[in-house]
């Protein structure tokens, strides 16, 4: 269970099938495997909006800049190649 920025709050949201790193400081996750699961990205205006399958708003990340998506200081979303 990992915590999504959404402006000043957050959702949660469960992720299947993940590989854990107790050494590295920061989540990332896959843009490719949330669309996958049929989730969907909008990166544009210098955010990330991450809708959920149900069409749902999950989280809406400020910050957009270069290959990452940071939060808060913190590094969550790494963008597909």
């Amino acid at each position: 269970m990992i915590d999504v920025p959404d402006g000043d709050d957050h959702s949660q949201l469960r992720l299947k099938d993940v590989l854990y790193s107790p050494n590295v400081n920061y989540t990332l996750v896959s843009i490719g495997r949330l669309d996958e699961d049929g989730f969907t990205a909008s990166f544009g205006n210098g955010r990330c909006l991450l809708m959920g399958p149900d069409g749902e708003k999950v989280g809406e990340v400020q910050g957009v800049s270069g290959n990452l998506t940071t939060a808060r200081g913190r590094q969550i979303f790494l963008r597909p190649s």
